[in-house]
């Protein structure tokens, strides 16, 4: 699989991680395989710093199959997501470090609320899937 931009770029990092552990597919660091590289999984992940997703999307992942070479891509965008207005006022103070604690409680909250939405019951195109080939 290929991210559209850096490692760096947007959330590629953490999201990156998430598939790896969803697919097995891994970077440099990943399992070289058995017996001459079978089941390996190392460099099946990787980064396209000249690739930059589409405009509106955070993130955009190619998935090609190893054995047909067909190819999909999936875009994730959030600006369809809304939100609680109270997570803007909260946000700077809960990740400087200045909230107090019910602050804090509040503010996790409302993201596990954000992160459940995404996972459970995403807005229609928040995840486009697109055939490539």
């Amino acid at each position: 699989m290929k991210f559209r931009g850096g490692v760096e770029d947007k959330v590629n990092g953490p999201i990156s991680q998430v598939v790896s552990l969803i697919t097995g597919a891994a970077p440099e660091s990943g399992f070289g395989g058995l017996g001459g590289g079978r089941y390996n999984r190392k460099n099946l992940l990787t980064f396209d710093e000249t690739a930059a997703p589409p405009a509106d999307c955070i993130c955009s992942v190619v998935f090609e199959r190893m054995d047909t070479g067909k190819k999909i891509e999936i875009t994730y965008s959030n600006y369809m997501l809304g939100g609680n207005p109270k997570m803007g006022e909260l946000m700077p103070k809960a990740v400087g470090g200045k909230a107090t604690n019910a602050e804090q409680k509040e503010f996790g909250e409302l993201w596990h609320e954000r992160i459940k939405t995404i996972l459970f019951n995403p807005p229609e195109g928040m995840f486009v899937i697109k055939e490539l080939n």
